[in-house]
């Protein structure tokens, strides 16, 4: 069997669609096909269902896959370790994969004091709502909205991110916003594209759904779209009170929140330079209302 090969099936259990792993591998989709039918015909099994709607492991494939992994896990590691060990820390180019929100709101205004302050770091600030694979090397810091629980990862919670309900003052027409019935008026909700999150099921209380007016998964849509007049949105506090035209709309229910995490590989941790970037984030994030203070028990 041919370790490329098998490198290409461990990518392919990671994404969602042939596209996605083929990008992941800087191939094409019809080299990554190649690939998986080469691994395929080595070991005599069938290992991927190929649908339109996607690419999943057999049983056959996955078990391939676990037995697998560990040994990449390790070449990653190694690799870490090399380039931290060449130059006395991390070189060249540090990728922080977070969602756009973060990324505007909060990374993209601190950074002008990165840049004037650390002229041998590059950052790339990566915009995804994907989970990325820091073994894999995808990104060397990520900022999630869940702690991991891979081994070898290290997490520092950043703080907690409130939610409020905003609406441009062009909807509310000089109302009061604190005398607002919610069932009266135009809700703006998240989707469930991302699961069962906080912010997607607060409109879920009885009354509310059928004000829904309107879904999505971008939060910067959400709040497009209410600064437009569209109604009244669920956003992140840092998001709505950063958001030109938008008027917070108190409530007695409750404010969703969501717990961010600063995560970085272990192999990381004595790199100065990668040191360097997550005290920058961590400074960043002290722009942000917490509910209460971040742990200490992490990626430092």
């Amino acid at each position: 069997m041919d370790w490329t090969d098998i490198q290409a099936l461990l990518i392919v259990s990671e994404s969602r669609t042939q596209t996605e792993a083929a990008r992941k591998l800087g191939i094409s989709v019809p080299t990554l096909s190649r690939r998986i039918a080469s691994l395929e015909r080595a070991t005599g099994l069938r290992l991927v269902d190929r649908r339109s709607g996607g690419i999943t492991l057999t049983l056959e494939g996955g078990a391939l896959v676990e037995r697998a992994r560990p040994m990449t896990d390790l070449a990653a590691s190694a690799e870490r370790l090399a380039a931290v060990l060449r130059s006395g820390g991390w070189a060249g180019l540090v990728r922080i994969s977070a969602t756009e929100p973060i990324i505007c709101e909060i990374l993209a205004p601190a950074l002008p004091a990165f840049v004037e302050a650390h002229r041998d770091v590059h950052l790339d600030l990566v915009a995804s709502n994907a989970i990325v694979s820091l073994s894999a090397r995808e990104a060397e810091l990520a900022v999630r909205f869940s702690r991991p629980s891979e081994g070898r990862l290290a997490a520092r919670r950043l703080a907690s991110l409130r939610f409020g309900l905003f609406a441009a003052a062009a909807y509310l027409r000089g109302r009061d916003p604190a005398a607002l019935r919610l069932e009266d008026e135009r809700l703006l909700a998240y989707d469930h594209t991302f699961g069962d999150t906080p912010e997607a099921s607060w409109f879920g209380a009885p009354g509310l759904q059928a004000a829904i007016v309107a879904r999505s998964s971008s939060t910067r849509g959400l709040a497009r779209a209410a600064a437009a007049g569209a109604g009244i949105a669920l956003l992140p506090v840092v998001v709505g009170s950063r958001t030109s035209g938008l008027v917070a709309i108190p409530s007695e229910r409750a404010m969703p929140a969501r717990s961010v995490w600063l995560v970085v590989h272990q192999d990381l941790q004595r790199s100065d330079v990668i040191r360097r970037v997550i005290d920058w984030v961590v400074a960043a994030f002290e722009t942000v209302g917490r509910d209460e203070p971040a742990g200490r028990d992490a990626a430092r």
